[in-house]
């Protein structure tokens, strides 16, 4: 609604709330002259008289008392549709496309997610489960949660956490008799490993340099990646 029209409307209801110019131009900050102004432009554009004016009082004429009803009527729908407006800017709403790797499908996301949906009952997130390379900006996603180290890009990226993984060889396989093996070396042998946990194996292991006799830890990053 008109700003302008709001702020006569608001006037005129406090005139008749406190019964004179005076008293409505100083709850409102302004000038008793700019009060009666703001008035006879109303009565301009009704052709109407909304006051009897006398010496003492101002009384409502019946254009008044019928304005000054469909003014408070104005006024309130006006304050709520506002308070509404205000409420969906301070209130996460509508829908958020997330994607995250296949492991974060159980109990990692689904306690936070239940937690944002239950405080936030207008926000609705539609959650994407996948171990393939992500084009965050072609799948239309909001937020993708991806596993190692980002890639020159656009995107704005933070770190959640960081976990050890840990290469293991069974004590029945005969590798493991073989304690002066050295880690980087596995590269030659068939492995069981994630498809993210993979690629920078060699890299890892070459540049730690960390010789053990049946295991090495490294460390695998988790980013949250906002397009």
């Amino acid at each position: 609604m008109n700003t302008k029209l709001l702020r006569a409307l608001t006037v005129f209801v406090r005139i008749v709330e406190t019964g004179s110019m005076s008293k409505a131009a100083v709850d409102l900050a302004m000038t008793t002259s700019a009060i009666s102004q703001q008035i006879k432009q109303i009565e301009l554009d009704i052709k109407l008289s909304l006051f009897n004016r006398s010496p003492r009082e101002l009384t409502l004429t019946e254009a008044g008392e019928i304005y000054y009803q469909s003014c408070v009527t104005i006024l309130t729908a006006a304050k709520q549709a506002g308070e509404k407006l205000q409420f969906l800017q301070n209130s996460p709403s509508g829908q958020l496309k997330l994607v995250a790797p296949v492991g974060f499908g159980g109990g990692i996301l689904s306690e936070p997610l239940k937690k944002l949906t239950n405080q936030y009952p207008d926000f609705d997130v539609q959650l994407t489960l996948s171990d393939e390379p992500l084009d965050i900006i072609k799948s239309g996603a909001d937020l993708a949660i991806a596993i190692g180290p980002l890639d020159d890009s656009s995107l704005v990226a933070r770190p959640l956490a960081k976990w050890p993984l840990v290469l293991c060889v069974h004590k029945s396989h005969p590798l493991a008799e073989h304690c002066t093996l050295s880690p980087w070396q596995l590269n030659h042998h068939t492995r069981i490993s994630h498809c993210t946990a993979d690629h920078p194996l060699t890299h890892s292991l070459n540049s730690q340099k960390k010789r053990s006799q049946n295991h090495v830890s490294w460390l695998i990053t988790c980013t949250v990646l906002f397009n």
